[in-house]
């Protein structure tokens, strides 16, 4: 499946003994939640939480959990609705937020939707935890569901496809998208998913701030990956990532910033950028010097 893909069951497909004791029980622990008696909904909230939770640490496959309850999830949305705000309503909105990814199809940016709702459920000492707990495709997901509401967002993109239908409202803030955003490239650029942690900064505006989140490791990966190819990296359109090209590996690598300009244009575009730096500036990247002509910059080492 892509970033924002869907799963479907696939017709014929014959369900093991295993199988069919966890759709039975994850349909009685949906059975559960409609029930009168709240006590009853904490428990098996939880032990929904941990079926799914189990079923999608790795996305190798179709989760099992997902694909069974994935005719379930019109009428949890409607029950979801009917619970009045508390911690349960939370929770139950934060499970929401993993099983809207098997009707991105039909119901698109439900993932973010419904993790936004359950942070705002949240008692202010005890804030929702890291989307990181729901797996790396749970985070990807969500990642590619900030970029689209935040290119409509600032877009204006968010007027309904045809008249008469109702104007379609913004899911959260910028700075609400942005907050989720940092902590989604917190966890990719942990689990070895730079160019997604990068891409999604970058989309959400954010490439000052990456200085923060990345390790000696993490921000030459990162850097690579901004740096190739060159035409694109320069281009009118990518100025807001000279401030990451200046300032990260000075602070990382301490007063050194070594492979992070490759082209003539990318020199001169940081020379008026930062005229009043104080800084020895190395070029080249990846023993490329031969591509960084003395004549063109007058010497290989620029003071400032």
């Amino acid at each position: 499946m892509g970033r924002t893909g869907t799963w479907k069951e696939e017709e014929g497909e014959e369900l093991s003994e295993e199988d069919i004791q966890l759709r039975t029980e994850l349909e009685m622990l949906v059975e559960r939640l409609k029930e009168s008696n709240t006590d009853l909904y904490r428990p098996a909230l939880e032990t929904l939480r941990t079926l799914i939770r189990t079923s999608t640490s790795s996305m190798t496959s179709v989760p099992k959990s997902l694909k069974f309850l994935r005719p379930h999830y019109p009428e949890l949305q409607k029950l979801y609705e009917t619970w009045p705000a508390s911690e349960d309503k939370s929770l139950f909105a934060d499970t929401m937020s993993v099983l809207a990814m098997i009707y991105s199809d039909t119901q698109p940016r439900g993932t973010l939707r419904y993790r936004l709702l359950s942070a705002s459920l949240r008692p202010a000492d005890s804030p929702l935890a890291d989307p990181g707990t729901w797996g790396r495709e749970y985070v990807r997901h969500l990642a590619a569901e900030l970029g689209e509401e935040f290119v409509a967002q600032e877009e204006g993109d968010l007027e309904p496809p045809e008249k008469g239908k109702e104007k379609i409202e913004p899911i959260g803030t910028i700075e609400q998208l942005r907050a989720i955003g940092r902590e989604c490239a917190t966890f990719l650029l942990a689990h070895n998913a730079e160019p997604d942690a990068a891409d999604l900064l970058e989309e959400l505006e954010l490439v000052d701030q990456i200085a923060d989140l990345v390790d000696d490791v993490t921000y030459g990966r990162v850097c690579q990956y901004w740096s190739s190819p060159t035409d694109r990296l320069w281009d009118a359109r990518c100025r807001h990532l000279l401030p990451f090209y200046h300032g990260v590996p000075l602070q990382v690598q301490g007063g050194t910033v070594d492979g992070c300009i490759q082209t003539h244009q990318g020199a001169s575009l940081v020379d008026k950028a930062y005229p009043e730096a104080r800084v020895t500036v190395q070029w080249g990247f990846g023993h490329r010097m031969d591509q960084m002509y003395p004549n063109w910059l007058g010497l290989q080492y620029w003071e400032y």
